[in-house]
C-alpha cells in the first residue's frame, strides 16, 4: 500500500510547529505532531537517543515510523546523527554518553577516567569503556573502546557515578579496572587516590594477584 508523507509549517498562537501527515493509500490518513519528539529530546538532559529508547517513550504504529519521522528532522537540521540508529540535538553531544549507549552495559573508565583526574597525565584521543566485550570502533570521527569485564565487576555499581543516565568510574574504580587487567600499567600519580576505599572497592573483583599487587601501591 502506497504512503506518502507530507510536511506543512503551522503558527498557534505564535508558536511556530510542523504538521506531519501521513497518508496510507486512500484507507486514511495518520496525523501526528513532529513537535512531540523534538520536544521531548530539546528539553531532557540527555544528549544522546537510541531509536530503541524513543520507542519506548513515543511507540510507533507502523514498523519505521518513528524512524523516519527523526530521520526528517535530520535532514532538515533540527537534529544530528552522529551514527545509524542513534540521534542528538546537534553536534555538541556528550561523547561519553554516546559510547556507553552504544555497546551497553557499559560505563566509562581507564584512561578515559584516569586522565580526567589526573592519575595519568597523558591525554588519550578516544574513549575507553568497561563493557561485555572487547571492541573498537569508530562513529562521527571519534574512537570508542570497550574491554571486556566479567558481570561481577561489570554489574556491580560500587565505585560508579551516574551522569545523565550513563556512568563513570570514579578515580579508584578506574584504577582497580585497569590494574585488574594489566597489572604493569604505569600510573603518573596515585596521591589523589583515597587508599581505604581502594582496599574496599578491591573486594569486588576477588582476585589474589590484584590484591598482591596493590601491596605495591598502598
Amino acid at each position: 500500500m502506497k504512503e506518502e508523507v507530507f510536511v506543512f509549517g503551522l503558527t498557534i498562537r505564535g508558536l511556530s510547529c510542523k504538521l506531519l501527515v501521513t497518508i496510507i493509500g486512500t484507507s486514511g490518513v495518520h496525523v501526528d505532531m513532529m513537535k512531540n519528539e523534538m520536544n521531548y529530546i530539546l528539553r531532557s538532559d540527555t544528549t544522546v537517543f537510541l531509536v530503541r529508547e524513543l520507542r519506548l517513550e513515543f511507540g510507533a504504529g507502523k514498523p519505521g515510523f518513528l524512524k523516519r519521522r527523526l530521520n526528517y528532522h535530520v535532514k532538515t537540521g533540527d537534529l544530528y546523527s552522529p551514527r545509524r540508529g542513534v540521534y542528538s540535538k546537534d553536534r555538541n553531544y556528550d561523547a561519553f554518553e554516546l559510547g556507553a549507549k552504544l555497546y551497553a552495559p557499559s560505563y566509562v573508565s581507564f584512561e578515559s577516567a584516569l586522565s580526567k583526574e589526573g592519575i595519568i597525565f597523558q591525554r588519550y584521543p578516544g574513549i575507553y569503556l568497561a563493557s561485555y566485550l572487547s571492541r573498537k570502533i569508530t562513529a562521527d570521527g571519534k574512537e570508542f573502546f570497550y574491554r571486556k569485564l566479567s558481570d561481577k565487576i561489570l554489574f556491580n555499581p560500587s565505585g560508579l557515578e551516574t551522569n545523565k543516565g550513563y556512568a563513570v568510574a570514579c578515580k579508584e574504580r578506574a584504577f582497580l579496572d585497569m590494574l585488574y587487567l594489566d597489572n604493569k600499567y604505569h600510573f603518573d600519580n596515585l596521591l589523589g587516590l583515597n587508599k581505604e576505599k581502594v582496599k574496599e572497592l578491591s573486594a569486588l573483583y576477588q582476585d589474589k594477584k590484584l590484591e598482591r599487587r596493590l601491596k605495591e601501591y598502598i
